[in-house]
């Protein structure tokens, strides 16, 4: 079986046609359909749910072969809140979960 997540990217930069196709060739395609570019952000939502379990490795490769370009990888999984965000430049890698907070309840008027 295995753990399915749904993924979208983007790509910093107009980019030129060289890392287009490098982002439309991930994970066997998944952004190959949807890959637009939106406010000079290559951005593209996958085509569904995978099983891409080296998106860490396939992403920091990407990013040390475009060093100045900033890449985004959302991830949203199959349970209830697994949604994290991780951001790779220059073949590093930053992860960030998402949090789920309860505002101050006293800031909340009554109803």
């Amino acid at each position: 079986m295995g753990y399915l997540t749904n993924y979208t990217t983007a790509a910093y930069e107009n980019g030129d046609d060289e890392l287009y196709k490098d982002i439309e060739l991930l994970y066997e395609g998944l952004f190959k359909e949807d890959l637009h570019i939106w406010n000079n952000v290559l951005v593209s939502s996958g085509s569904g749910s995978v099983k891409w379990y080296d998106h860490d490795i396939d992403m920091t490769k990407l990013s040390e072969k475009y060093p100045t370009v900033k890449f985004v990888l959302d991830g949203e999984g199959e349970e209830q809140g697994d949604v994290w965000k991780k951001i790779f430049l220059g073949g590093r890698m930053k992860y960030l979960l998402a949090e789920l907070v309860w505002p101050d309840e006293n800031l909340v008027e009554w109803v």
